[in-house]
């Protein structure tokens, strides 16, 4: 039969025949890890299969969110991208992608994203080992692949590692705790006994605080509720901040979980850090970060991984003040398609 692509237009249907190709490309323990990718029904479009003699040897989803613009650039966005290491199958898969853009009107090509960065995206440029808990696994030779394909690097994320002990801990500047206790505010951890209203409360928080973030597009309250339920017994409220007004408004968050790849039990992976805008909150993530380090010694922890920080913004900046180490790099990638 030959080489052939198939075009799939049911979410469902292409998810089977994935994981049938990832059978051939992943380890039994990698596979458990791939079970954790995320991707988004409500921008799909459809996926395009590379088969041989019947059987997948490559794939890539196709989403078409209108909110992933590169500049003024309207991109179709590609995610769930698995290949084998061979650039044929890949450049059948992007030469298909690329067709599609052309027939909704957009004139980039943007990934990998499954769909929103609500769900799972970027990819690793180092093959190292040593993976932690919600990050993906790939072979090292798919970041050639997109480049051989005519792909540029357009967006670079870091992850850092810190490693703690108490004669080393950077605490927040006199004044701004100072400032900060003036406003009265209370930070306390998430209350797992109503963890369904507090997380409805961190998706209004969250929607608003990453509207400016690159390629942000809304959530729905279900999927989020979603994501996070599943998370539940992975948390532990110590490292799930929030800081309140005395209003009760949320104005920060700064959420921890466990490293659960780490077999010595002693890393923490920072997930989200975010605060309300407003300038005189300014320095809460520092107060709350000085509180986190102390509660994590306690308990045992010697690592902080900072993960996947938008190589621009500002939790990139608190974690180089807390001695962040660079850890493992990761890019999205654009073509144009004219």
């Amino acid at each position: 039969m030959g080489v052939s692509v198939d075009t799939i237009h049911s979410f469902e249907e292409g998810m089977l025949i994935s994981r049938v190709l990832q059978d051939k490309i992943y380890t039994l323990d990698e596979l458990s890890i791939k079970k954790t990718e995320s991707s988004s029904r409500q921008f799909f479009k459809h996926w395009f299969f590379v088969l041989e003699d019947g059987f997948p040897i490559g794939q890539l989803a196709v989403y078409d969110n209108p909110a992933i613009k590169v500049g003024s650039v309207e991109s179709l966005v590609l995610g769930n991208f698995e290949s084998r290491n061979d650039p044929k199958i890949s450049d059948l898969l992007f030469t298909a992608a690329q067709k599609s853009a052309g027939e909704l009107n957009k004139i980039g090509l943007f990934g990998p994203m499954n769909g929103s960065t609500w769900e799972t995206h970027r990819l690793a440029i180092e093959s190292s080992p040593g993976l932690f808990f919600t990050e993906m696994v790939y072979p090292g030779y798919y970041p050639n692949l997109w480049k051989l394909a005519g792909f540029q690097p357009f967006e670079t994320y870091i992850s850092n590692i810190q490693f703690l002990d108490t004669e080393n801990l950077i605490e927040a500047k006199p004044e701004s705790k100072n400032r900060l206790e003036s406003l009265q505010l209370e930070i306390r951890p998430l209350n797992m006994n109503k963890f369904e209203s507090e997380m409805e409360g961190i998706f209004e928080f969250c929607l608003e605080v990453f509207k400016e973030n690159p390629y942000y597009s809304p959530i729905s309250k279900t999927d989020f509720l979603s994501k996070y339920l599943a998370m539940k017994p992975l948390i532990d409220p110590r490292f799930a901040l929030q800081t309140f007004t005395k209003t009760g408004e949320r104005v920060a968050l700064f959420f921890c979980v466990p490293d659960l790849y780490d077999p010595s039990k002693t890393t923490l992976v920072i997930k989200t850090i975010a605060r309300n805008p407003d300038p005189k909150y300014s320095g809460i993530s520092h107060l709350v970060y000085e509180k986190m380090q102390r509660s994590a010694l306690d308990c045992g922890y010697t690592r902080l991984i900072h993960a996947f920080m938008h190589q621009a913004n500002r939790s990139n900046t608190i974690s180089s003040l807390y001695s962040g180490k660079p850890f493992r790099t990761y890019n999205l990638y654009h073509k144009p398609t004219t």
